[in-house]
């Protein structure tokens, strides 16, 4: 089957514009920007890296995210908070993937010096979905658009592990070692989410 192009998508691949000749060579990039805006976006990109199951979409879980990215931008900036966010919702609606296992990572591609603690009614499951958020990082298709974050090697354990962010010196515009020279520590601060409490 050959492959056509319209004029509208013809046209943009002879685009003089940078921000579409940068979309044009790395889709990755795009993928990665839409992820930054929006935790909904990443939670389906990354979907079938946390699960075996096909993504079931409902209204509540693109609420649900814009509430999280509501609070991850006020201590992002050290907002005082308004309110707590409480989410009762039945079991198998999707809870614990949102918030305990996607919702940190999405905001460790933005602020990876945010530390969280999540807790359940089962220390089980809050081992489970830690090693799950911490296997969504190793995972080749995180790596892929997030090369730049890592857990650090001497502090990971499926109880206890640190992101880092990996930083690259310039040797010369547009390259960047194969190796991470440095690492910057991780600071500090701290939220509390607890899932599964209404079993």
């Amino acid at each position: 089957m050959k492959r056509t192009h319209t004029p509208s998508h013809t046209r943009l691949l002879q685009s003089d514009d940078p921000k579409i000749r940068i979309a044009m060579e790395n889709p990755l990039a795009v993928v990665r920007e839409l992820n930054k805006r929006s935790l909904y976006n990443f939670l389906k990109f990354f979907w079938p890296v946390v699960s075996s199951h096909t993504f079931q979409d409902n209204w509540h879980l693109e609420y649900l995210s814009r509430q999280l990215e509501e609070v991850a931008i006020r201590v992002s900036k050290k907002i005082r908070r308004e309110y707590d966010l409480i989410i009762n919702i039945p079991p198998g609606s999707t809870k614990t993937i949102l918030v305990s296992i996607m919702f940190p990572v999405w905001c460790w591609t933005k602020w990876p010096w945010m530390r969280f603690i999540t807790a359940s009614y089962s220390g089980a499951l809050s081992l489970e979905s830690a090693e799950t958020s911490r296997d969504l990082i190793r995972s080749q298709e995180f790596q892929m658009v997030y090369p730049d974050i890592d857990i650090k090697p001497d502090k990971d354990t499926k109880s206890n592990f640190k992101v880092v962010k990996k930083h690259y010196e310039t040797v010369r515009p547009g390259y960047a070692p194969a190796h991470d020279s440095r690492r910057l520590q991780i600071q500090y601060i701290g939220r509390w989410y607890v899932d599964g409490f209404s079993r």
